[in-house]
């Protein structure tokens, strides 16, 4: 598992949902509650980076990061607004 490399469960752990209106007008976020992902490391079959290259960037440098989670239980608070 990958919970002990606190890099990896700060790129994983996502504990705030953004959210936009379809007018784009409100920009809002809830809060999400839900203890460490269970992270374990994963294999890359295949990679497709077109969208890198398409977006002007270089390469990237080395083999790809890649990890999953069966997932966990999570409670998602009231939409909140940006101050």
């Amino acid at each position: 598992m990958a919970k002990n490399d606190p890099e990896i469960v700060r790129l994983a752990g996502r504990h705030v949902l953004e959210l936009f209106s379809s007018a784009g007008a409100r920009h809002r976020f809830a809060r999400a509650y839900h203890p460490p992902w269970p992270l374990h490391r994963a294999q890359v079959v295949m990679a497709d980076d077109h969208l890198v290259a398409a977006a002007g960037l270089p390469p990237p440098r080395g083999e790809p990061l890649a990890h999953y989670s069966p997932g966990v239980d999570v409670k998602i608070g009231r939409p909140e607004s940006y101050r």
